[in-house]
């Protein structure tokens, strides 16, 4: 039901916005479907090793703890990703510009906004764990209904660990720019390998 959802949604608002932007009509080009498959392939299998690999820590917590530690570990795992929320909102419009200052061979231009993207995953870093020592475990026991105060280290971890996640994300996107899905697929695969035993 989902991937029938997903095929109506997809010729409704594919279907719709298409023709506004090209003159494009969909047809059996099979072939060519099957090159797009395979250019993406990497980049499909990267982003499903990437949530797998966040994630493996939740695993391990629901292996080897009981309910009321999985119960704390996700109330303090969900604001891990404020950084890289955050930081996905500077990047995401900076996409264009590298793409572009790549395109125009601007080398100098181009790591300049690779090292903004970075002082940007700082600048919301910084504050966030200030925030988080200060107030985080409080806040997070009031909104949870759980005592959270003894893990106010594991809240400054987890948000760290979070902001890391912002620089891979700007590194994996910049390998994307430059057209290097396997440099992403081996990095992850290294990863997941390596986080493997836990």
């Amino acid at each position: 039901s989902m991937a029938l959802l997903y095929w109506l949604l997809l010729a409704a608002a594919d279907g719709t916005l298409i023709p506004s932007f090209a003159h494009l009509r969909l047809r059996g080009a099979f072939g060519r479907k099957r090159s797009l498959l395979l250019a993406c392939l990497p980049l499909a299998t990267n982003a499903f090793l990437f949530i797998y690999v966040n994630n493996l820590s939740r695993y391990a917590v629901d292996r080897l703890l009981d309910e009321r530690a999985m119960a704390e570990y996700n109330a303090l795992f969900m604001p891990s990703f404020l950084v890289i929320l955050l930081s996905g909102f500077v990047l995401r419009p900076a996409m264009t510009m590298l793409g572009t200052q790549l395109r125009n061979g601007d080398c100098r231009g181009f790591h300049r906004q690779i090292a903004v993207q970075l002082a940007w995953v700082a600048a919301f870093t910084v504050p966030a764990l200030v925030l988080a020592y200060a107030w985080g475990a409080p806040a997070l026991s009031l909104l949870y209904g759980l005592d959270l105060t003894p893990h106010r280290g594991t809240l400054c971890m987890l948000i760290g660990a979070g902001a890391l996640l912002a620089v891979y994300y700007i590194f994996q996107s910049v390998l994307i720019i430059l057209r290097r899905p396997m440099a992403c697929l081996v990095g992850i695969l290294l990863t997941t390998a390596a986080a493997w035993p836990a």
